[in-house]
């Protein structure tokens, strides 16, 4: 914030306004310098430039908070080649052995609603050793949001409850602890089939399911995340896909 202190003035241009225009701030200044300071008061220098009674801070405030788009994000994935790796706008983590997160082949069958692409996490046969992959979206500064909604349609192939396979969709905010909001496996939603493949959504032994979930306020800051996770072991295969991601605000 800019401050302005203004020291008292000397000679007649404290005398008011109607005492200079009488006999002129000009005349009545005995000097060059105190020409310049009527000059300041009587308006002709509102900048306060070159004055030497003037104190002014000029230090920069804190940026204010962003304001809330419609739309945060928004991705399909239909930009993306068969079998590509996720991009530099993905945070991914990969660990364990055989283990991948890219983009879903061909004969890996359609994404959601019959499109060509979805974003696909893949263990090849990690055991007897088990692997955790990850992509995370984000951040996103939401503080000039009331709330915040996450929609994305999921599927998962092959997972097992016995092999203490697991599918999360998560979010986060300031760095905090990852939340989970919505567990697709195990659940209700997705039987535990060991002989259910990637492509398995074209033969009808699973099908994509589409999730909304409103975030919780504690997450609402500047840096909000939301990732999607797969824990799993297996001596075969397992999958886990994602696709339609959307985040939107409220303002």
């Amino acid at each position: 914030m800019r401050r302005r202190r203004l020291a008292r003035k000397l000679g007649f241009c404290g005398l008011g306004a109607a005492l200079v225009g009488m006999i002129g701030c000009g005349e009545a200044a005995s000097d060059a310098r105190s020409a310049q300071s009527c000059s300041s008061d009587s308006g002709a220098n509102d900048g306060g430039s070159g004055s030497s009674d003037a104190e002014i801070d000029t230090g920069a405030e804190l940026p204010e908070a962003a304001g809330c788009p419609g739309t945060l994000f928004s991705e399909d994935f239909e930009g993306f080649g068969e079998g590509a790796s996720l991009d530099a706008g993905w945070q991914t983590t990969l660990e364990g052995p055989n283990s991948s997160a890219r983009i879903n082949l061909d004969i890996e069958g359609h994404g959601n609603a019959g499109s060509n692409r979805f974003a696909l996490f893949t263990n090849g046969g990690s055991e007897p050793n088990p692997v955790d992959i990850s992509a995370a979206g984000g951040p996103f500064d939401v503080r000039g949001c009331q709330s915040a909604t996450l929609s994305a349609s999921v599927i998962v192939f092959s997972l097992e409850q016995p092999e203490n396979d697991h599918a999360f969709v998560e979010v986060r905010g300031n760095d905090g602890n990852w939340i989970p909001m919505y567990m697709p496996f195990p659940s209700p939603d997705f039987a535990s089939d060991a002989n259910c493949r990637a492509g398995g959504q074209e033969t009808g032994c699973v099908a994509w399911k589409t999730i909304q979930v409103t975030l919780p306020r504690v997450a609402l800051g500047p840096n909000l995340q939301f990732r999607f996770r797969m824990t799993s072991l297996t001596a075969v295969t397992d999958f886990f896909g994602f696709d339609d991601i959307l985040l939107t605000g409220v303002p």
